[in-house]
């Protein structure tokens, strides 16, 4: 597999490479806990993979806090791109949660 996830593929047109598989991290703080959690994370780089789905609803933010923690202690902020959503469309409740988003 680790070679798969090596085969990076440009996002769209942004210029982004990212592994053709990305990781979603929904489970993290409900399904998987936070060992486990670090320990998927860690495989998943080791083997290539640099490209995360996220949101703030999952297990109420805790998913992107760890996910930030991991990619915070790792050294790879520059390296990941990090998919998130915002779960509804009015202005002011999507600033809310991009700003909680962002800090995490």
């Amino acid at each position: 597999m680790g070679e798969q996830l090596k085969e990076y593929r440009t996002l769209g047109r942004t210029g982004l490479k990212v592994s053709p598989l990305g990781l979603g991290v929904m489970t993290y703080g409900w399904g998987a806990d936070k060992k486990a959690a670090r320990a998927i994370f860690d495989l998943y780089r080791e083997e290539g993979g640099n490209f995360f789905d996220t949101a703030d609803m999952y297990s109420g933010g805790e998913s992107e806090s760890w996910l930030g923690e991991f990619v915070s202690d790792a050294h790879a902020r520059d390296e990941v791109v990090i998919a998130t959503k915002i779960p509804t469309p009015e202005a002011t409740a999507v600033k809310i949660s991009f700003a909680r988003s962002k800090d995490r």
